[in-house]
Parts: structure tokens; C-alpha cells; sequence
């Protein structure tokens, strides 16, 4: 089975067990915590991660990237390795999966249509896509 047919299969999962939420704007639950929230300070944290980052070259297409997710002065030197693999890359839609840390439940839940606020500027939702 190929990358891209077991992503589609979890998309397709996720979508069938979901809990939609009204259009609204997420506005960071842990801003200042795990990583720095002034744009400027969380800006160049990131731009000096993905500088000592090394370079790499990936044959083929990437279709997904597995990142850490713990805070950024734990885990942000690693997750800038991935990331620089797709810096230069065209995305339509990225998907983030990822665990609840405020409500516990079981399934799956999609956020949208709406916005996710961050540091560096707000993210729409995907609309179509959702």
C-alpha cells in the first residue's frame, strides 16, 4: 500500500469520526510557554534552527513529515531538519495531526472553517478542503 493510500485512509477516518466546531478563530493555548510569543524573538529562533540545520537532499517527493512537537528549546533543532528538507517546496494544504491537550475524548475531532492565531500571523482553515 502506498504512502499516499494510507494517508488518505486517516484523512478519510478522521473525517468520518469527526467533531466539527463552528467557524472561529484558535487562539494559542500555550503562547510564551514552549516557545517565545513576540514575533520577532519566535522569528529568529526559528531562522537560527533552520541555519544549523544541516543540508540534505530527499530523492523522491515528500508527501509527509513526522515533527516533534515538544517545546521549541527541546525539540525545535529537530524539527527545523525536516522542515528545511521542505522550505523551498509548494503546499496547497498542510494537514496537522495531532493530540488534544485541553479536552479528553475519543475519536478524532477537525477544526474549522475558521483561523489558528500564532506568533507569527493568523492561518486560515482550508475551507475546500475541509
Amino acid at each position: 500500500m502506498s504512502k499516499k493510500t494510507i494517508f488518505l485512509i486517516l484523512v478519510t477516518w478522521c473525517v468520518l469520526i469527526i467533531n466539527c466546531f463552528a467557524g472561529s478563530v484558535k487562539w494559542p493555548d500555550f503562547g510564551d510557554q514552549f516557545y517565545p510569543s513576540p514575533r520577532g524573538k519566535l522569528s529568529a529562533m526559528i531562522d537560527t534552527f533552520l541555519e544549523n540545520a544541516p543540508s540534505a537532499q530527499h530523492p523522491g517527493e515528500i508527501f509527509l513529515l513526522i515533527s516533534p512537537h515538544a517545546g521549541y528549546g527541546y525539540s525545535g533543532q529537530v524539527a527545523a531538519f525536516g522542515y528545511k528538507l521542505i522550505k523551498e517546496k509548494q503546499y496547497r494544504t498542510v494537514i496537522i495531526i495531532g493530540t488534544s491537550h485541553r479536552k479528553l475524548f475519543n475519536g478524532a475531532a477537525l477544526y474549522g472553517p475558521g483561523a489558528f492565531v500564532t506568533s507569527l500571523g493568523q492561518v486560515e482553515v482550508d475551507n475546500e478542503f475541509l
